[in-house]
C-alpha cells in the first residue's frame, strides 16, 4: 500500500472517531413556548401528560421524560421535565415564609409519595425566582431523586433526574439541571 493510501486511512478513521465523539455527547434541546421554559436531554424525550387530583382540583402535568434504564452509557435512569398550571398558587402573591411553607409542603410530598427519605434541602434561585433543590432516597435508599423545583406566577416547574445512590451526584444529571431555563 502507497503512502497516499494509508494516509487517506488513517484520515478517516480520525474522522470518524472525531465525529462518533461529537454524536455521543449531543444533547436534544427541548422548548415548550407553551408553558415558558426551555431544557437539555441526553435523548429525545417523550411529551405525556397526565391529569391528578389535588385541594385545587383536577391538575395537568406536562411533562417531557427520557427513561435511561436501558441505555448503557447513561449515568441515570430517568429524566423529566414537568410544568403544572396551578389555579390556586400564584407566587407573585406569596411572602417568603408563604413561600417557604409551599416548598416545605411540597418537598415533603414528594418524599413521602415515593416512601423515601428526604436526604438535602437547599435554597436556589433562577432568573430571580426562588426555589429548592432536593435530593431524595428511596427503595431503602437504592436510588436517589435530583429535584429542582420553582414556582413563577401560577406555574409550578419541576425537573428531576433519578439515578442510583451509588451515581449521585453526576455529572449527566447536573448538565441537565443547568441547562433549565424559563423562557418568557
Amino acid at each position: 500500500m502507497n503512502a497516499s493510501k494509508i494516509t487517506f486511512i488513517l484520515s478517516s478513521l480520525a474522522l470518524t472517531l472525531c465525529f462518533g465523539f461529537i454524536q455521543a455527547d449531543k444533547w436534544i434541546t427541548i422548548e415548550s413556548k407553551t408553558y415558558g421554559y426551555k431544557v437539555d436531554f441526553p435523548k429525545k424525550p417523550t411529551e405525556q401528560s397526565q391529569e391528578v387530583d389535588s385541594e385545587a382540583g383536577k391538575l395537568k402535568l406536562n411533562m417531557y421524560i427520557y427513561d435511561a434504564s436501558e441505555a448503557k452509557d447513561d449515568e441515570n435512569l430517568l429524566y423529566m421535565s414537568n410544568c403544572t398550571q396551578h389555579p390556586a398558587i400564584n407566587a407573585n402573591a406569596f411572602d417568603s415564609s408563604g413561600l417557604a411553607e409551599f416548598y416545605t409542603r411540597t418537598v415533603g410530598g414528594v418524599a413521602k409519595g415515593v416512601n423515601g427519605e428526604l436526604l438535602s434541602e437547599k435554597k436556589i434561585f433562577l432568573s430571580g425566582h426562588e426555589g429548592r433543590e432536593i435530593t431524595v432516597g428511596y427503595e431503602e435508599n437504592k436510588n436517589t431523586i435530583t429535584m429542582r423545583l420553582f414556582v413563577v406566577g401560577n406555574k409550578i416547574f419541576m425537573i428531576q433526574s433519578i439515578a442510583e445512590t451509588s451515581k449521585t451526584p453526576n455529572k449527566s444529571s447536573t448538565r441537565f439541571m443547568d441547562s433549565f431555563k424559563i423562557v418568557k
